[in-house]
């Protein structure tokens, strides 16, 4: 009988867990008091960004679309949450990939409960980030070592101060050069052969 109460606890303290789902990988776990969160970051269905490259027979790198995550609070009523975006670079001709940060976003906040998640349409909104040559068509091939990848920061608020906080990778993104998509696992490449 023991053994059946001690079980109980366990699955009841798992339960209070903040447990992340879909596909991106926890950088950093959660540091504090994190509600429940989802990435939707999958090979198959939604990739966490979209690589929209010119059409202009470089095939560089214009722009990056950032999928916003899906976040609850950690209470019953809304509490503030938000996210940020972090693009990395790497310019390392194989792997191991050596990775710096190259821009970092503003947060984007919403409100959110345990039941009423804040996502895409309810407060947050997918996000762009140009390359840095995307003002105009580049005439000349970025360097095609060029790798770029997304990181998600998610923190959740109580009383006026964060209580939560947690970072994810995208592991999947959609390679488009118009009407033609494809996906590539790990990062975008500077430059897309389609």
């Amino acid at each position: 009988m023991k053994a059946l109460f001690a079980a109980m606890g366990a699955l009841v303290a798992l339960s209070t867990v903040a447990w992340p789902v879909a596909a991106a990988t926890v950088v950093n776990g959660c540091q504090g008091t994190c509600g429940q969160y989802e990435t939707f970051d999958a090979s198959v269905g939604k990739k966490g960004a979209d690589c929209v490259y010119y059409t202009n027979n470089s095939y560089s790198l214009r722009k990056i679309t950032v999928r916003p995550p899906e976040m609850f609070g950690h209470y019953s009523a809304k509490t503030p949450v938000d996210w940020r975006f972090r693009i990395q670079i790497s310019d390392s001709t194989s792997a191991p990939y050596v990775w710096t940060t190259d821009y970092v976003s503003s947060y984007q906040s919403a409100r959110a409960s345990r039941n009423v998640p804040a996502n895409v349409g309810k407060g947050f909104a997918r996000r762009a980030w140009n390359a840095p040559d995307a003002a105009g068509a580049r005439l000349t091939l970025a360097p095609i070592s060029e790798r770029y990848r997304v990181l998600i920061d998610m923190r959740w608020w109580h009383n006026g101060s964060v209580e939560g906080s947690t970072s994810v990778r995208y592991d999947w993104y959609s390679n488009i050069e118009g009407s033609n998509s494809y996906t590539n696992h790990g990062n975008c490449p500077g430059v897309y052969v389609f």
